[in-house]
């Protein structure tokens, strides 16, 4: 059994990675000198199907028949079978799962996140309307302490996307670990030469190969013993 396509991981990535757009990633927040507040963007935001052409021939009597051509002949003990990736996804219960617990994740993150980024906001404005009044010490106090509040908020920033994006690689694996385990599994006892998955407009991907199959080792000794041959 052979561990899952890269392409599939590419494809799962694809899936999620929607839910890893946030507000907080885009750039720097304006310092406390800025005097202007931006408004906040919201966030978040084939298998290959073989027919046997037909071509009638119809040259000149009106006796002769249609003929074939001949069909692709079928490879003794190749056992190939596919899954549709779009409905393994949505029918999976695990998956579904795990998704709507990103999701809800990603909601409580980008609150906590929005929150202090408004708190921040607010300190600024409330400087910069008493800043006429204060005097130059209380002023670079007060600069120093939005200064060192703009900083934690980056670093919660930094934390959550982190945290997310841990969350993800988590969700993945599992995912992976179990479609792997059953399918190889499923590949011995159904005697499946191949599994592929496919997305409607995508490419396949390999998901399964019986081991027997596997000419790895061959080809590498064979490489090897080629170039050293050559030297």
């Amino acid at each position: 059994m052979k561990n899952l396509s890269l392409a599939l991981n590419g494809v799962l990535a694809l899936a999620v990675a929607v839910l890893y757009y946030l507000h907080f990633s885009s750039s720097p927040k304006p310092s406390a000198q800025q005097t202007a507040v931006k408004e906040e963007a919201p966030a978040i935001a084939v298998a290959d199907t073989l027919s046997a052409d037909r071509e009638d021939q119809a040259e000149g009597g009106d006796e002769e028949q249609p003929t074939k051509k001949p069909a692709m002949p079928a490879i003794p003990g190749l056992n190939v079978a596919y899954i549709n990736l779009d409905e393994l996804t949505k029918k999976y219960e695990f998956y579904q799962k795990s998704i709507k617990s990103l999701e809800a994740q990603l909601k409580s993150k980008e609150k906590e996140y929005k929150d202090r980024e408004k708190k921040f906001y607010e300190d600024v404005q409330k400087y910069q309307q008493m800043a006429a009044s204060l005097t130059d010490n209380h002023k670079q106090s007060k600069e120093a302490d939005l200064m060192q509040e703009e900083q934690e908020l980056m670093k919660l920033r930094e934390k959550l996307q982190g945290d997310l994006a841990n969350q993800e690689m988590q969700f993945q694996q599992d995912f992976l670990k179990n479609l792997d385990d059953y399918l190889g599994n499923l590949g011995r006892s159904k005697k499946y030469s191949y599994i592929f998955t496919y997305t409607k407009g995508g490419p396949a991907s390999l998901v399964y190969a019986t081991d027997s199959l596997d000419i790895t080792t061959e080809v590498v000794n064979g490489l090897n013993a080629k170039y050293r041959g050559g030297k």
